[in-house]
């Protein structure tokens, strides 16, 4: 017997379609509803998500949840494509003239040659094909999904609009949706929007109809990775329908141009076309008058010398040359569908580059600490928890400088982020800035494990816009409540009315809160990501507001994310072969960056990077 969710569900698919699939998100809006306004226009229940029956139904209307591929080439056209070429033409005209003429050896010799360019290019490009095919195929995604009120594992091609699913650190969102339950929830979008770091996003509506994905707080979508705690999902939109899959929708609808090389060759091909027919007609006209021969004697001499001035052997030195190209880059696990296309990275003449994940490693690296007016660096990157601490070039024991000490137990202890080892192999699980100061920490043999067991956490206040920091408060052995507190340097030297100094706690003075405000300055002009540290000891009783004041301050961290090792080999490279490399800067703000003014000036400033170079 249907339930009464099924019951109500039943004809409203049509008012469902209508009210959802082909609008732009933007008037969707679904970022600025309530999540029982979701709920009712999805027709899902939130505790329950759909039924099997209702989720078969809409899997049958609305498709599997697959981007749109675009469309392989069949055996055939690979092997059409091998006669696309002018030059091709012109070579199998010259064969069908020449046996038409008699002259057998030449015609054969010339198919010879059209059968070996053809054949090259053809496995070529059909080796091509055949393993781009194996590799769409091998990407099979899972998703943690609630129907009937159960949670169960199924494909995440078989998620429907109004699918409700679990997430969890470490899994990838499988659809776009609605966030209808949070806690400490952060994901990483830089597959989507390109901003490295975490968002934290929220169940909340937000209010302006017409934000940049950056910044619907409330939404997720496809491709992007869950970096810290768990919530739910409510799927509100599957396969093309999602903002990645119009992203290969527009791909698609691109408009391909010949390669350079195809270029050339085509107008190779015409200039050969024009000369061998103006060689034929002057032969010809020139004999005939002058009584070498009749006609049709001075014909089949000016044809056999027009054939004699067709380059065979071009079609199939630039094939086997492009061949050896295509292996080459498949030995590098690069792969190419079209052969020409492998000439086109030569004629590349700029290469613009975005920074995270490009030129670095898309890791952070706490490299340097400012504490009580000193300066200690720390050797190392990556999340390999190897490295020495410096001050004044001089090695110091982090286990007997109390202060070091301090800062490297808040980072720790302020964290949600885990890195896991195994197999030679470095896994994080949450922020990347986190993981930082966990592996930093790591650096001077503390334990995270046995510090929070030290220090358990009783509550904490997650990072949010507003405030800028994140709070963690921890009972200590000795019996003592204490907040460790972590976020942006101008918030906590505000929030804080004394500093940790060489003798102890003392006052903050103003001169003290002016050098933090420079040094916050001088780390962040080299390049670095600065966060502040600071803690507390708190009264029985305390209350909320004790969190965010008389904080004592610590000092500064500065974070850097390192650079690839093949990275300046890869530059120094491209200057040496004349190409010119330009990185592409991008806004803080994502709702900056992601406005048209700011978009149009990006491009301004591109073009600008580019005539100075």
């Amino acid at each position: 017997m249907p339930s009464e969710f099924e019951r109500s569900s039943e004809g409203k698919s049509e008012s469902y379609s209508s009210a959802l699939q082909g609008v732009p998100p933007s008037k969707q809006a679904l970022h600025t509803l309530p999540v029982a306004e979701v709920f009712g226009q999805l027709q899902s229940d939130p505790g329950n998500g759909l039924t099997q029956s209702e989720a078969a139904r809409r899997l049958a209307q609305y498709g599997s949840n697959t981007l749109t591929q675009a469309s392989q080439r069949s055996t055939f056209r690979i092997l059409l494509a091998q006669f696309q070429s002018l030059t091709v033409a012109l070579l199998a005209a010259a064969t069908v003239i020449a046996f038409a003429m008699g002259e057998n050896l030449e015609a054969v010799a010339v198919l010879v040659v059209i059968v070996i360019n053809t054949a090259i290019g053809f496995f070529t490009e059909w080796k091509a094909a055949v393993a781009l095919s194996a590799l769409q195929k091998q990407s099979v995604r899972v998703a943690q999904v609630i129907r009937d009120g159960a949670e169960s594992k199924i494909s995440a091609t078989e998620l429907v609009p109004g699918d409700l699913i679990v997430l969890a650190a470490g899994t990838r969102v499988s659809a776009d949706g609605r966030i209808v339950e949070c806690e400490r929830l952060q994901i990483d979008e830089a597959a989507l929007t390109g901003e490295s770091h975490a968002v934290s996003n929220q169940v909340d509506p937000l209010t302006d109809h017409g934000l940049a994905l950056a910044d619907r707080l409330s939404m997720a979508f496809l491709s992007t990775t869950i970096t810290n705690g768990r919530g739910r999902l409510l799927v509100t939109a599957t396969g093309a329908q999602t903002e990645v899959g119009k992203i290969g929708t527009w791909i698609d609808d691109a408009t391909s141009h010949a390669t350079p090389l195809e270029q050339k060759l085509a107008g190779l091909g015409r200039l050969l076309i024009v000369l061998v027919i103006a060689l034929c007609i002057i032969i010809v006209v020139t004999g005939w008058l002058r009584g070498v021969g009749n006609f049709l004697q001075m014909l089949e001499i000016g044809l056999s010398l027009a054939i004699a001035a067709v380059p065979e052997g071009l079609p199939a030195v630039a094939t086997m040359t492009l061949a050896l190209g295509m292996q080459r880059m498949a030995k590098m696990r690069a792969l190419v569908r079209r052969l020409p296309a492998v000439e086109t990275l030569g004629s590349t003449t700029v290469i613009c580059t975005d920074k995270t994940g490009t030129l670095t490693k898309n890791e952070m690296t706490a490299c340097v600490y400012m504490l009580d007016r000193r300066r200690i660096d720390v050797s190392g990157s990556g999340y390999t928890p190897e490295g020495q601490f410096e001050a004044d070039k001089k090695a110091i024991d982090p286990s007997v400088d109390e202060q070091l000490a301090l800062a490297l137990r808040i980072g720790m202890l302020c964290n949600d982020a885990k890195v896991e080892r195994s197999d030679g192999q470095n896994t994080v699980l949450g922020d990347p800035t986190e993981a930082a100061l966990i592996v930093v920490a790591e650096k001077a043999e503390m334990n995270q494990s046995s510090l929070i067991a030290e220090f358990p956490r009783i509550s904490e206040v997650p990072f949010d816009s507003t405030r800028k920091r994140m709070i963690t408060v921890h009972r200590s052995s000795q019996g003592k409540t204490i907040a460790f507190v972590k976020g942006a340097p101008a918030k906590l030297i505000a929030a804080s009315s004394s500093q940790l100094g060489a003798s102890g706690v003392e006052s903050l003075t103003q001169d003290d809160r002016q050098y933090w405000k420079e040094a916050n300055q001088q780390l962040a002009s080299a390049a670095l990501r600065v966060l502040a540290l600071a803690y507390r000891e708190l009264p029985e009783g305390y209350t909320e507001i004790d969190l965010d004041r008389d904080l004592i301050f610590v000092g500064l961290v500065g974070m850097s994310a390192p650079l690839r090792n093949e990275a300046k080999a890869a530059i120094a490279n491209c200057r040496e072969a004349g190409i010119r490399t330009v990185m592409i800067n991008r806004f803080t703000s994502a709702k900056k960056a992601y406005s048209p003014k700011s978009r149009a000036r990006r491009c301004q400033i591109g073009c600008e990077s580019l005539s100075r170079s």
